[in-house]
């Protein structure tokens, strides 16, 4: 990754850097899901239950971090 970006740079082209996707899944797909179950909308650090909202939403969104994205 860091040396498509030294190219990119060295190129003189212009690019976003988008959020690691812990931090979209914290922010976007967990409460989504949480919100579909009727759950409160609140962070989650157990991996299990991590794991099992993001199965949820890919069950949901076969296109997964590129729908949220998108």
């Amino acid at each position: 990754k860091s040396t498509t970006l030294q190219a990119l740079s060295h190129a003189g082209l212009a690019y976003h850097l988008l959020p690691d996707r812990r931090a979209l899944t914290d922010r976007i797909l967990i409460p989504q899901m949480q919100e579909a179950a009727g759950e409160p909308v609140e962070p989650v650090s157990d991996r299990a239950r991590r794991f099992g909202y993001t199965r949820d939403y890919r069950a949901r969104h076969p296109g997964g971090m590129g729908e949220a994205l998108a």
